[in-house]
């Protein structure tokens, strides 16, 4: 599955780089691409992806390994994308594509806790966002 996703990322990478090739010098647009990582919940195909209710409990070093894998996949294709790269096209690449990682649909305190924790300890150059799934205004969804 890890050559799969590896794979994915260079095709976006790929059609990225070209089309901000083709863009002339005086436009100034950037491109962002984002990875989004779900929640552990949705790899049980049982709907706790939207609950937070996992029917066998993950530690926080648990969810913090899981999605450091995924991330680290991520990261590994970008580098090793870039390390293919001409010249000309790593200027391109440098300066009009960004990255961004963002987390979705985290209904479970303690699996945003280990994201959170995960990405500032890991992944601080790259812009981060998440979007969580709250019980109340005040209360995770568990």
């Amino acid at each position: 599955a890890g050559d799969l996703v590896k794979e994915t990322i260079k095709v976006a990478l790929e059609a990225t780089t070209a089309f901000c090739e083709s863009l002339s010098s005086e436009e100034k647009r950037k491109i962002t691409i984002a990875l989004s990582v779900g929640p552990w919940g949705a790899i049980l195909a049982d709907g706790s992806e939207y609950n937070g209710h996992y029917r066998s409990f993950k530690s926080k070093a648990d969810l913090k390994s899981f999605h450091k894998q995924r991330i680290s996949l991520f990261l590994e294709a970008i580098h090793e994308f870039r390390s293919t790269l001409p010249d000309h096209q790593l200027n391109v690449f440098q300066e009009r594509i960004d990255f961004m990682i963002l987390a979705e649909t985290i209904p479970c305190q303690i699996e945003a806790e280990a994201l959170i924790e995960l990405l500032c300890e890991e992944q601080p150059i790259i812009t981060q966002t998440g979007h969580f799934v709250f019980e109340d205004p005040l209360r995770f969804a568990i």
